[in-house]
């Protein structure tokens, strides 16, 4: 906890990178086609395979020409990724026909965990948005505000 902020409901700010993909499915057919992958990470350097990354799958509606846009979204959490997808810089096939990645925008960030009586709130302060995440039974959502 910190000692200037002594509320017990939120994390300390951890330092973060975080990067946005455009992810094109190579098979139109499956539930889960082109969409935006956030994944937020250390701001470390480390192994680009630990499989370390937070992330999460965003609808293609929440890009728009000046990044991401403001709005609430349905998001899904996906299962933890490899660091190497915060330095990518050029698009890329993936292995297996699982489509095209296309990196979009990545920075330095920071996250907190809030705790209140609905659950967490995976708070992102990063890209100039601050993106709250917050998970419930049946799905998550994700607001997004540009920040002032």
């Amino acid at each position: 906890m910190n000692s200037a902020d002594p509320d017990p409901t939120r994390s300390d700010p951890l330092a973060v990178t975080v990067a946005l993909l455009r992810h094109e499915s190579s098979d139109r057919s499956q539930s889960d086609a082109d969409h935006l992958d956030l994944f937020v990470g250390p701001r470390i350097n480390t192994d680009p395979n630990a499989r370390v990354l937070h992330a999460w799958r965003l609808p293609l509606a929440a890009w728009g020409a000046e990044g991401l846009v403001s709005g609430r979204f349905a998001v899904s959490e996906a299962p933890p990724h490899r660091a190497e997808y915060l330095t990518l810089t050029v698009a890329r096939e993936l292995s297996s026909a699982r489509g095209r990645i296309t990196p979009l925008s990545r920075g330095a960030g920071v996250a907190v965990v809030k705790v209140d009586g609905d659950g967490d709130r995976f708070v992102i302060r990063a890209l100039g948005r601050t993106i709250t995440l917050t998970p419930s039974h049946d799905a998550t959502s994700a607001e997004i505000a540009v920040e002032a």
